[in-house]
């Protein structure tokens, strides 16, 4: 109720290695959740961050200099160690990716395949 003690809202943090991106991102529409995903690639040193509202992904950034949107998803979807941090709390932009979460973790696999394919 509205006199509950102030709790931590829901900061989950942990390692690539234990939980990928596309555990998180299911975990996260299960739960609905809204707020800020961020992403260490302990390879790149690249940081990526997910805007999460109702559980889907509607905005995706990397500090490198590609283009905001899917492809960022598409990259940190194979990133295999590094952090990731999530804060709950109200996402007030446009949804620019639209597309649901299954989406794109089934076209995150399938690119990932692909590169897959073209190392050997």
């Amino acid at each position: 109720g509205e006199n509950s003690p102030p709790r931590r809202t829901t900061a989950l943090n942990g390692r690539l290695e234990q939980l990928q991106l596309s555990s998180l991102l299911v975990m996260m529409e299960m739960e609905r959740k809204d707020g800020l995903l961020s992403l260490k690639d302990s390879r790149s040193g690249n940081v990526g961050r997910i805007f999460l509202r109702g559980g889907q992904v509607i905005a995706a950034k990397l500090t490198d200099n590609t283009e905001p949107g899917r492809e960022c998803v598409y990259e940190m979807l194979c990133w295999k160690a590094g952090t990731f941090s999530f804060n709950a709390m109200e996402v007030d932009m446009e949804d620019t990716i639209k597309s649901s979460t299954t989406h794109l973790l089934m076209e995150g696999a399938r690119l990932i395949d692909e590169a897959n394919r073209d190392e050997f």
